[in-house]
């Protein structure tokens, strides 16, 4: 039940780390929710084994830690994402209308 909030947390951290994106047309509406669930849900699983076969009693799905770490490392994969994405869409939509606009004559 566990993992089932965990994905949801990483959905509900990718959607609030979508209000720093700047245009918001420049980043697709479902890409960084998904990015914070899938982030989210790898943790978990990472942390849930690490917690089982390292014996790392701070990793249990009951600790503080798995939860903390979880927002923590979801956030900081999901808002440099959305902060740079759009600055890269741009520079690259600038350069592919460069290339686009100056083709050669073509010779029949």
């Amino acid at each position: 039940m566990e993992v089932f909030f965990a994905g949801i947390f990483g959905i509900v951290i990718g959607l609030i780390s979508y209000s720093f994106a700047k245009p918001k047309d420049a980043v697709g509406s479902a890409l960084l929710p998904a990015l914070g669930g899938i982030t989210a849900l790898l943790w978990w699983v990472v942390a849930t084994w690490g917690a089982r076969l390292l014996g790392l009693t701070w990793l249990h799905y009951d600790a503080f830690w798995i939860w903390a770490l979880l927002v923590i490392l979801t956030a900081a994969v999901t808002v440099p994402v959305a902060l740079s994405l759009p600055r890269q869409r741009a520079a690259a939509d600038a350069d592919l209308l460069d290339r686009l606009s100056h083709r050669s004559r073509v010779r029949a």
